[in-house]
């Protein structure tokens, strides 16, 4: 079929594909990001993060917070994990994606988590790929869906949230840069766009030649 060619293309494990599938079609408008990140994290591709026992009553009052208004994907994701023994696991890699989306720094996850940075790398890498293939499917089957879920992999992808997600995609720019241009007042293109160099370099960690670099980068793209 079209869609098993789409997963086929997509590198998917086809269980992590169905579990995709029937997730996204019990998902609303309003189905919180925690519940899509662990709908993401339910995959059999994703690598499940331990959770002690010491962890589970912090898991369960974070969980708690969405039971009220979450539709069928709490109960479907509940069903699925602990069907593997996994519920914990992927409620704890679903919160680890969450803070890296609300950018939480790699030192505050890594001691609250009691995880290693390059645990935090591998987590985000395969979450960034997994998110993508969800978006690509939700596209086939729940069309409706695809706009919030091309958001929301490109937050995994930079670790930001969604007002940063046009300055990350300057070549240089990461999370910490497009946060410090955001609070001196540089939304966006627009907004360097109309800013000198020397003002742009004023911005901590920013400086004249990175500051030369955006001007470069947008003048390429055809934004200046």
């Amino acid at each position: 079929t079209d869609l098993g060619r789409k997963v086929s293309l997509l590198y998917l494990d086809p269980l992590g594909a169905s579990m995709y599938i029937k997730g996204l079609r019990k998902t609303t408008a309003t189905t919180p990001s925690l519940l899509l990140l662990a709908l993401i994290a339910l995959s059999p591709d994703m690598p499940k993060v331990y959770a002690s026992r010491r962890e589970w009553r912090i898991i369960d009052d974070a969980v708690e917070l969405y039971a009220g208004y979450s539709g069928d994907i709490l109960d479907y994701i509940m069903m699925e994990a602990e069907l593997s023994e996994h519920y914990y696991s992927v409620m704890k890699t679903a919160l680890i994606l969450e803070e890296w989306i609300n950018e939480e720094s790699e030192d505050t996850i890594s001691s609250r988590h009691n995880i290693g940075p390059g645990d935090i790398h591998g987590i985000v890498e395969t979450a960034s790929w997994l998110s993508k293939a969800m978006y690509e499917l939700a596209v086939k089957v729940m069309p409706e869906r695809a706009s919030r879920l091309r958001v929301l992999s490109e937050r995994v992808r930079y670790g930001v949230k969604e007002e940063l997600l046009e300055l990350v995609k300057i070549p240089g720019i990461g999370r910490t840069r497009a946060r410090r241009l955001y609070q001196h007042g540089f939304r966006g293109f627009y907004d360097l766009e109309r800013a000198s160099i020397n003002e742009i370099a004023k911005v901590p960690s920013i400086g004249p030649t990175i500051a030369k670099n955006i001007k470069e980068y947008l003048k390429y793209t055809g934004s200046l």
